[in-house]
């Protein structure tokens, strides 16, 4: 393989990465609806305070998008998507070890949060690592 090919597949991977990053973000916002019968039953909770599993999700993502255009401004793309992918991680852990409802929208609320700062980063990642004319 010659040096520009390789470059060339070096930045479609990063590339792939960012977005199956985002996917998986994006992927977990609609995830806990089957659950929320089982999640009602194992905290004592009524379908309207489980519905907050649901809806905290695109309120934050949502917040965290414009957020995220300060952020990337003020950090390298590299350091945001290792940031929010480890948030993201956390937010998922503390989700699957929650003792009670509360730490467990915290949870969601931290993988909210990542996930409004991995989408803006499909955009943005393509744009930055393939040249203009491409």
């Amino acid at each position: 393989m010659n040096n520009a090919s390789s470059a060339a597949a070096h930045r479609v991977r990063i590339t792939g990465v960012v977005v199956f990053g985002a996917f998986l973000a994006l992927l977990n916002q609609t995830v806990m609806s089957p659950a929320l019968p089982v999640i009602m039953a194992d905290f004592a909770i009524d379908a309207s305070t489980a519905q907050w599993i649901m809806s905290i999700y695109p309120l934050v993502s949502g917040i965290m998008v414009p957020v995220s255009a300060f952020l990337i401004d003020r950090f390298t793309t590299r350091q945001l998507f290792f940031a929010a992918t480890g948030a993201f991680a956390a937010g998922t852990a503390l989700c699957a070890a929650a003792p009670t409802f509360f730490l467990l929208i915290c949870g969601r609320v931290l993988q909210a949060a990542a996930s409004g700062v991995l989408l803006p980063l499909v955009s943005v990642v393509p744009m930055l690592v393939f040249p203009v004319e491409k």
